[in-house]
């Protein structure tokens, strides 16, 4: 997010949804968990990125991880043993590559002191146009604020249950067709 921090985050969001479109429920015979979360199975340099990355919006980021470890991450099975790293690290390295920030800002579209206001349709089409893989189909879900009303706090990109690709974001967005984007 160029050299300085926003208050407004990107977070992937792990497909939640099987094939048929019910929810998916992990057990210990289909890949999922119920292990609990130590944080320190994050390793500190990852803690570190992910502190830069994919922070909590209320300011305690451990708690944030386990409740997106809890949420998502138990579900996400990549066949390998450190599910809790790979988890974190994909997510990081999503944020990386996708650099929502810098993609926006060639679009003209910024966070000022005080606010201006953008559609969602607008930020939705400089994603689209600056993301190269499957933009037909790749729509984000954007999340505000309801005091003050409709201040964009997050802007969500789905990715698929293997976290491999940007899928199209399914659940509603809570900013309306316009928002505020603040410093």
């Amino acid at each position: 997010m160029d050299d300085h921090r926003h208050r407004t985050q990107v977070s992937p969001e792990w497909d939640e949804t099987d094939q048929r479109g019910s929810i998916r429920v992990s057990s210990s015979n289909d890949g999922g968990s119920s292990e609990s979360y130590p944080i320190p199975i994050i390793p500190k340099d990852l803690q570190t990125k992910l502190k830069i990355s994919w922070t909590s919006a209320t300011g305690d980021n451990e708690m944030f991880w386990k409740y997106e470890w809890s949420k998502h991450g138990t579900c996400y099975y990549d066949g390998k043993k450190h599910r809790q790293f790979t988890y974190f690290n994909t997510a990081y390295n999503f944020w990386n590559e996708f650099n929502l920030f810098n993609t926006l800002k060639a679009e003209g579209i910024v966070p000022v002191k005080g606010g201006k206001q953008y559609t969602t349709e607008a930020v939705t089409k400089a994603i689209k146009k600056h993301y190269t893989k499957d933009t037909a189909t790749l729509t984000p879900r954007f999340m505000c604020s309801n005091s003050p009303p409709n201040e964009l706090y997050e802007v969500i990109m789905c990715l698929d249950h293997d976290g491999m690709d940007a899928i199209n974001c399914t659940m509603p967005s809570s900013c309306g067709n316009l928002f505020l984007w603040k410093l």
